[in-house]
């Protein structure tokens, strides 16, 4: 399915996916609080959307976290060129919502499956063990 030609309705789409709840993303999205734009995340196209969307957030498959990255971003300008306040609200919501999916694609592509992993790094140390290592040092 394609993006959702109005940017606020693909923004509500994927604040749907992240698990908000209709109310907390209808104003993610930039829309007001009153009970019909709550009511426009029931919509069928809107819920189908979300569902695609959540489908393309399962970690693992970073060509389609790049690709919801690009959409993001691609949202976020549009919503930029509305030059009204809601737009703005919308369009930084993307931005960071698409720096979060790319932090987290970088941080999966540093760590494969088969890597190591690696304990606490702040072990108890006895008294002894403590002495040993941070002992003078003057």
């Amino acid at each position: 399915m394609p993006p959702l030609p109005v940017p606020r309705e693909e923004a509500l789409a994927l604040a749907l996916a992240m698990g908000r709840s209709r109310s907390v993303a209808s104003s993610e999205a930039g829309h007001g609080k009153h009970w019909k734009h709550r009511a426009r995340a029931a919509r069928p196209d809107i819920v189908a959307r979300a569902r695609e969307i959540g489908e393309a957030l399962q970690w693992g498959e970073a060509c389609e976290v790049s690709e919801m990255i690009r959409v993001l971003m691609r949202l976020a300008g549009k919503a930029g060129e509305m030059r009204t306040a809601a737009a703005m609200v919308a369009a930084r919501g993307l931005v960071a919502e698409a720096a979060k999916l790319n932090q987290r694609k970088d941080e999966q592509r540093e760590t494969p499956d088969d890597a190591p992993q690696i304990g606490p790094q702040f072990l108890p140390l006895s008294d002894e063990d403590w002495a040993v290592k941070y002992g003078d040092r003057a």
